[in-house]
């Protein structure tokens, strides 16, 4: 599920707060995600990012900046890297009521 404009409706807290309660489904935090707050979101359980101007800069694309766009990605991709080494494993599921057994009680 895409979190669009994650930054503007609470950012990692945001996130952070929708992981908890749908951690079953993969969030991808978008809108004001940039390289100051990329790793929080990771780390807050984000999936994945998305970014647009932060990663490719309007001025960059009409000047034709390839090798700065591409140590821009090199960053993000490196920031999300790290974040993911910092976030603990997942919690594995709780038994559903189809693994429960029932069993013979003789007790009246």
């Amino acid at each position: 599920m895409k979190a669009f404009p994650a930054m503007h409706v609470g950012g990692d807290a945001y996130v952070r707060a929708l992981n908890r309660s749908l951690p079953q489904i993969p969030l991808i935090a978008a809108g004001g995600v940039n390289q100051q707050n990329a790793e929080a979101f990771i780390v807050a359980g984000a999936t994945a990012i998305g970014v647009g101007t932060q990663l490719i800069p309007t001025e960059s694309i009409e000047k034709r900046q390839a090798k700065r766009i591409h140590e821009l990605a090199l960053r993000f991709a490196k920031f999300v890297r790290e974040a993911r080494l910092r976030v603990p494993p997942a919690p594995k599921p709780a038994a559903s009521a189809t693994h429960i057994t029932a069993a013979k009680c003789d007790t009246p």
